[in-house]
């Protein structure tokens, strides 16, 4: 019987302490700490070649190529996020960036002062060594390369580092809790860069208590408990980075440009005749050249005699060059830089020859992905035309959520005017139905928007001598014909339309209901009253002058309004 109960005392023992090392254990599993380490592989996503990119801490989902002692950047990223002056062309396998007087051009051959690439290429995309970022963006960068995972830490944020150091031997852990694997051990004394939060770590899944995000000397980043830590001061960023300078050309009073329609040789020749009603006008555009193909080539009306007619009158002249043939694909044209190139030298080519004082490009209804192509040739010609001192004006639709690929912004800063063009509201087919050409809080809307992005002493908001007569059929059908200031006047009169002023619009409106047919006439009228209304926000705004489209079709009335500009 004794031996009998010694077994049973045995087995109750041991099941006691099994049952106390399991609640141990199950304690331990919930409680105490994670002691694997998580392999670098995993914890950046990164192997190879490969490199981890980190932006302000964060981790970016683009790698970069580790090579010769260098990381290489994806182009598109770089764009995207840091610098969009760089510009890939894959078709010549160029990357370029125009500084404010000139053009660095690089390919894969083209080495830095240390001798590494600045270009290489990898599954037919396009990477950008670090260094060479660095020497035109505003950033400030890391490099780790001895581990078996290279990274680079790149900021743009320039205020003093916190740094916190340890106050004994600790682990940095990938999730801010004692479950998460460790992604280093550090010694007491270590200091540590403290880091914000990973906005993409799920905070509701971890356990209590405080922890601060880090990233170690060794470059690799983790979470450590605030109660291992002490604060040990700041560090400051070496800052050398010194913006480019944009040296524009700004007459020294409010422009006031006409647009001159010229549509063959012989109508330079009444440049004269068409300018003896104007008053207060500084600058003419006539409309010389139109792009004819995808590989540069042009139409061109230009007339060394209308030039010499304009200075004698006191005039500058910045002729005008549109896409408007169905032949050109503008982002196949500015796509390849021996093309833009060619433009650019032959519109320079142009001015010598013919002696004109500036440019104004008018680039229109081009898609999203011409885009990058269509901002990078006004920038490359800009680098010529700030050379020879040539005035360059770019213009743009009214500005609208659908047209913002324009990019304002960077043509603000390159060019030395961007002309909103506060027109066009209502066109035929584009879906809005009948209505006014230029109404107040359309052109206002503009404006307002346009200066978001562009400096208003480059501003300049371009009006409509022009308005369009709607004509609707009983069966809704929709047409419209453009009639300028002059004409639209003598329309109504001759036709007995009544006008009403409607202030919200900012316009007249009249009605014409015709007993021979069911059709009704719709006009929404631009005259003095109306230009009146649209100088006015102008000066309001302070903004850098007008532009009128187009010469030949107002009244005398209007040019006392569009004086008025400067009073």
């Amino acid at each position: 019987m004794k031996k009998i109960a010694k077994l049973i005392a045995a087995v109750i023992v041991i099941l006691i302490l099994a049952a106390v090392w399991y609640e141990g254990k199950r304690l331990y599993d919930k409680f105490g700490p994670n002691n694997e380490t998580i392999p670098l592989t995993e914890l950046y996503s990164t192997s190879g070649d490969n490199a981890a990119v980190f932006y302000n801490y964060v981790l970016q989902k683009e790698k970069g190529i580790w090579s010769d002692g260098e990381i290489y950047l994806p182009c598109d990223w770089v764009n995207d996020t840091l610098n969009e002056r760089f510009y890939w062309d894959k078709t010549e396998s160029r990357l370029l960036y125009a500084l404010p007087d000139s053009l660095v051009t690089i390919d894969e051959k083209t080495t830095g002062d240390n001798g590494k690439k600045l270009l290489i290429k990898k599954d037919g995309k396009a990477y950008i060594a670090s260094a060479l970022v660095k020497k035109y963006t505003d950033i400030h960068t890391e490099l780790f390369g001895d581990d078996e995972v290279k990274r680079i830490f790149i900021g743009n944020d320039w205020k003093d580092q916190s740094v916190v150091q340890t106050t004994g031997k600790t682990e940095l852990r990938a999730i801010p809790s004692v479950k998460g694997r460790i992604t280093e051990a550090v010694d007491r004394g270590e200091k540590l860069k403290a880091i914000p939060v990973n906005p993409d770590m799920d905070q509701t899944s971890v356990s209590e208590g405080k922890w601060q995000r880090v990233v170690s000397e060794s470059g690799i980043t983790g979470y450590v408990d605030e109660k291992r830590i002490q604060d040990a001061g700041t560090e400051k960023y070496t800052h050398e980075f010194k913006a480019p300078v944009y040296k524009n050309i700004s007459m020294d009073k409010p422009v006031i440009l006409v647009w001159h329609q010229v549509t063959n040789k012989e109508s330079n020749k009444t440049l004269s005749s068409e300018l003896k009603s104007t008053e207060g006008i500084n600058a003419v555009s006539p409309t010389w050249y139109s792009l004819k193909d995808n590989e540069g080539n042009y139409d061109s009306f230009a007339s060394a005699d209308y030039v010499k007619t304009a200075h004698d009158k006191g005039l500058q002249v910045w002729p005008l060059i549109d896409n408007f043939s169905d032949n050109v694909t503008l982002g196949t044209l500015l796509s390849k830089t021996s093309t833009r190139q060619k433009l650019i030298a032959n519109l320079i080519a142009e001015a010598d020859k013919y002696g004109f004082d500036g440019i104004n490009i008018d680039f229109e209804e081009f898609k999203q992905e011409a885009a990058g192509s269509y901002i990078e040739f006004i920038r490359e010609l800009s680098v010529s035309c700030r050379k020879k001192g040539l005035v360059l004006s770019v213009d743009v639709p009214n500005y609208a959520s659908y047209n913002l690929h324009y990019n304002r912004k960077e043509l603000g800063t390159v060019t030395d005017y961007v002309i909103n063009m506060g027109y066009d509201e209502h066109t035929v087919g584009d879906g809005h139905g009948k209505g006014s050409t230029a109404s107040y809080d359309f052109v206002k809307e503009g404006i307002e928007g346009s200066l978001t992005e562009v400096p208003k002493e480059k501003l300049i908001n371009a009006i409509p001598f022009y308005t369009r007569v709607w004509t609707e059929s009983d069966k809704g059908t929709l047409t419209a014909d453009a009639y300028g200031i002059s004409a639209a006047k003598k329309w109504v009169t001759e036709n007995g339309v009544k006008l009403t002023w409607d202030s919200t619009l900012g316009q007249y409106y009249g009605e014409l209901h015709s007993s021979k047919s069911a059709n009704t006439k719709y006009i929404w009228m631009e005259e003095e009253k109306s230009i009146a209304e649209k100088m006015e926000l102008i000066r309001q705004k302070n903004l850098a002058g007008v532009a009128c489209w187009k010469l030949g079709l107002e009244t005398p009335e209007v040019w006392e309004e569009v004086n008025a500009i400067g009073k």
